[in-house]
């Protein structure tokens, strides 16, 4: 039985030692934080592109990472490099020593001898190039030396050298500048490797990296709004709770006083402890799919994950921070409900020009032409031109100063009295061309495809972000009208409370309708706050512009291959900046959850222990 290998240890940095955010856990230092901080975190710490999916988690494969561009420019098979070094010079070095001991038939073959014993030795370097245009040049320099006992033989043993040059040179298939650029030398038919076909792929790749960092960006501002929205919610529902115990303490006062009912109490404490309830799911959360990219929309419809806790650390996540640590993220910059209008001839045009999955189709469909061209090369006979020029060099030794003679090789070498060349022509013709044409029709039919997706995609980007554009316009009317309906539940609230303050007896069911009211309507207030935010950020993302919005740009940016046509009577474009949002002089304070389970009678019916969520701003950053 071989010994087991010893566990690998596991060393806990003191970041990770640190206890989630929990209800057993006290509040942690806050840390303010705005929209642009967030992304500017998540882009600088971010190696690997956080998804919410959890698909790094599950397989390591297909994940986008910032080595993704580099790793495609120097793959060894694909890659940019790759095509390069297929029209490097290439040297080669060849020496073989061989010991020749046989018979032979016939005494002249053998120089006089039918026992041949020989020592071969030789040596061959070489110096071979491929051009741009597909011609095969070489320069070679042969050595032998020859020691046998052959009688006839001038000298016992001799050397030969010689220098030759030569090149091949192709006429029709497999020749001309755009076959060697698109396919590389001496490719097969449907099988290129050239350095435009290696260039789309590293571009292919930078458009994949570009995706998943706007992916990234939109779902750090989707964490953003959600813990945004899960403090407000919290805001609202401790609100709702404290002002329930508040009409609990004073139905309890009334039935002390023998003036109330216990059915009306019971009902009271029922309200405050579902609120309480309420307080303690908004405060942790529940581990929910929330906000993220193609959750319904490209850039993510906004989903309500109530809970702080699990809001928290899922922004963490994406910007790459410690889970858990001695701070607790608090989002600082409210939203802002100002009507923002975008030119929709502008907002079709950049979206079909800039958005990276159109800009990748147009380079699939690049390259699928290029193929195409390659293709109509292998419908050309093979003809090619050969040419050869040797010099040779005959002596007993193999160097000497005498050049006359044979007393040395290199020096009969440089005589140049033995000269020699050769020019041809070889033509290779299929019967048919059965392969040629079967590769060049099915490089049709892959252009056609790549054309058809292409219109497809567009026809999906266009929809999307007509979607996107509706959803800012349905956004913000909502916000509006969700708006009045807050100021008037508040107002009704008001109104009772007045009552209840000058000794008026107030209708206890519709106080706590009231308080349940304004609950709601709070929530929803900020639940379309945050969308109309958030529909704002997917504009940019159906547009393409989302990084650039972000102030995040490209050293290799793949421009895109199509310009924006604007009619004569299109209008003036009305956009304004809405990720530096003021903040709000009624933001929510720090959390400090706090409450009795059994109110007492002699406290104060002012009893509203609030639960403040985000430091106040002061009056100047208004």
């Amino acid at each position: 039985m071989s010994q087991a290998e010893p566990l690998q240890e596991i060393e806990l940095s003191t970041e990770q030692g640190y206890e989630p955010l929990s209800l057993r856990l006290k509040e942690k230092q806050p840390w303010p934080i705005s929209p642009s901080e967030a992304v500017q975190i998540a882009v600088e710490r971010s190696k690997v592109l956080q998804d919410l999916g959890g698909a790094s988690l599950r397989n390591s494969h297909g994940i986008a990472t910032i080595h993704e561009p580099a790793i495609q420019v120097t793959d060894p098979r694909l890659g940019v490099e790759q095509a390069l070094a297929a029209f490097d010079a290439q040297f080669n070095f060849r020496t073989y020593y061989a010991k020749n001991d046989f018979p032979i038939n016939n005494r002249l073959l053998g120089g006089g001898t039918n026992l041949l014993q020989q020592d071969l030795v030789t040596f061959q370097n070489e110096v071979t190039k491929a051009t741009a245009y597909g011609t095969e040049l070489f320069a070679r320099k042969n050595t032998t030396f020859d020691a046998n006992n052959a009688p006839s033989n001038l000298f016992g043993s001799f050397w030969q050298t010689n220098l030759e040059a030569g090149f091949r040179h192709h006429l029709g298939r497999g020749g001309g500048l755009d076959y060697n650029r698109i396919a590389g030398p001496n490719a097969v038919p449907g099988i290129y490797s050239g350095v435009l076909i290696a260039r789309v792929n590293a571009d292919s790749s930078i458009l994949d990296f570009e995706m998943g960092l706007r992916d990234l960006v939109s779902d750090v501002e989707n964490a953003y709004w959600d813990l945004y929205f899960a403090y407000r919610n919290l805001e609202a529902k401790i609100a709702a709770r404290d002002a329930a115990l508040n009409t609990w303490r004073v139905e309890m006062l009334y039935r002390e006083q023998k003036s109330g009912s216990g059915e009306k109490e019971s009902r009271a404490r029922e309200q405050y402890y579902r609120f309480e309830t309420q307080v303690l799911e908004a405060l942790t959360g529940r581990e929910v799919d929330g906000t993220r990219t193609n959750n319904g929309s490209s850039g993510g419809t906004f989903r309500a994950a109530e809970g702080v806790h699990v809001a928290e650390r899922r922004l963490r996540l994406l910007m790459n921070l410690p889970i858990n640590d001695d701070k607790m993220l608090r989002p600082i910059h409210d939203p802002l409900l100002v009507n923002i209008v975008f030119d929709w001839t502008q907002v079709l045009g950049e979206s079909l020009q800039m958005r990276p999955e159109i800009r990748k189709q147009d380079l699939q469909l690049k390259r699928s032409q290029l193929e195409l061209i390659a293709s109509k090369n292998a419908l050309l006979p093979q003809i090619d031109l050969l040419s050869q020029y040797r010099i040779r060099g005959f002596g007993q030794e193999l160097w000497g100063s005498n050049t006359t003679g044979f007393d040395n090789a290199v020096g009969n070498l440089m005589s140049g009295h033995f000269q020699e060349w050769q020019f041809g022509l070889e033509v290779n013709l299929p019967v048919g061309f059965r392969r040629a044409y079967g590769n060049h029709r099915n490089a049709q039919m892959r252009l056609a495809r790549d054309q058809d997706i292409l219109e497809q995609k567009q026809r999906r980007v266009i929809h999307d972000v007509s979607n996107a554009y509706s959803s800012v316009i349905r956004a913000f009317e909502i916000a509006n009208v969700t708006m009045n309906q807050r100021i008037a539940a508040h107002e009704q609230l008001e109104t009772l409370r007045n009552l209840e303050k000058n000794n008026s007896r107030v209708n206890m069911n519709e106080m706590l309708d009231a308080q349940s009211r304004v609950s709601i309507v709070d929530t929803a207030y900020y639940d379309t706050l945050v969308r109309y935010m958030i529909a704002l950020k997917n504009i940019h993302y159906e547009k393409g512009t989302l990084l650039e919005y972000n102030n995040i740009a490209f050293v290799d940016r793949i421009a895109p291959t199509r310009t924006l046509v604007r009619t004569q009577n299109s209008d003036e474009v009305i956009l304004q900046d809405y990720s530096v949002a003021k903040e709000s002089r009624n933001s929510p304070k720090p959390l400090s959850p706090s409450r009795e389970d059994v109110p007492s009678t002699q406290q104060s019916t002012d009893a509203t222990k609030s639960l403040d969520l985000l430091p106040s701003a002061s009056s100047d950053n208004n």
